[in-house]
């Protein structure tokens, strides 16, 4: 009992600490507007991270570029699938890169699939502020993995770690919310392409592999997030380039314990 109370007085003691630094970067203000006109609001320490790994290192930039090479005009529909979309600046990145493109005109439709209720609110918010991409995207709340069930996500105190894949029981007991699983194939017809689908679904990517292997057939470039103490992701790797996804280039690897990998036809 007395171990009980410790762990849940250091869990509590987090999410007062997490509290008073949000009243930080709410004082801070960093508001960044993009030269396609989208806008960047850091309200977060966790903002800031992934801000800084998409817009400036630019994680994904390598996985956008092989996914307009193949786009012809004119009339054509780019279509990009974004789980574990997090409060958005993936797809905020991914939409920036297109409307950038000088030379190139493409018209897109983004499917954003987020499982923490918390952060999809965030995430609503942050699209809905987005005048240039009305009538593009579809926001959805739920799981990415499985294609029905439920599942309870766990949700940290930093928002890219939320996870369905713990072992920890305190967390489940204190911070667990049951959510359903989402059919991605609803969202397409037999004959779409995916240009571009992004899976980040902290553990969840074996799941995502084994049950969608016909809509990883249809997709162009794909690009991972493993997590390689959560699933066996190695397993997931033969899944996508047996589904013909078989160039691969890895963008980071941190410790063998979290990477990024591309994989493309």
């Amino acid at each position: 009992m007395k171990s009980f109370l410790r762990k849940a007085k250091y869990f509590l003691s987090l999410r007062f600490k997490h509290t008073y630094e949000n009243i930080a970067w709410k004082i801070l203000k960093l508001n960044i507007e993009t030269p396609t006109g989208l806008k960047l609001d850091l309200k977060t320490a966790a903002d800031w991270q992934v801000y800084n790994e998409i817009f400036l290192k630019g994680d994904y930039d390598f996985a956008l570029e092989q996914s307009i090479k193949n786009v012809k005009q004119p009339a054509y529909t780019y279509h990009f699938l974004d789980l574990g979309s997090n409060v958005g600046f993936f797809t905020l990145r991914c939409a920036d890169f297109l409307m950038s493109q000088k030379n190139l005109y493409i018209n897109f439709k983004g499917v954003l699939v987020e499982g923490s209720l918390n952060v999809f609110k965030q995430l609503q918010s942050r699209i809905g502020s987005q005048q240039t991409l009305k009538g593009k995207l579809k926001l959805v709340y739920g799981l990415a993995g499985k294609k029905d069930g439920t599942a309870k996500i766990v949700e940290s105190v930093n928002s890219v770690t939320n996870t369905v894949n713990t072992d920890n029981l305190l967390r489940k007991q204190l911070y667990g919310r049951t959510v359903s699983y989402i059919d991605i194939n609803t969202f397409y017809n037999d004959n779409t392409v995916i240009d571009l689908l992004k899976c980040d679904v902290e553990g969840s990517e074996l799941d995502f592999a084994e049950n969608y292997k016909d809509l990883l057939r249809k997709t162009r470039v794909a690009v991972f997030e493993m997590h390689h103490t959560k699933c066996d992701t190695k397993k997931c790797i033969e899944i996508i380039i047996q589904s013909g996804l078989a160039n691969r280039k890895t963008i980071f690897n941190y410790g063998n314990h979290t990477s990024l990998e591309v994989f493309w036809k």
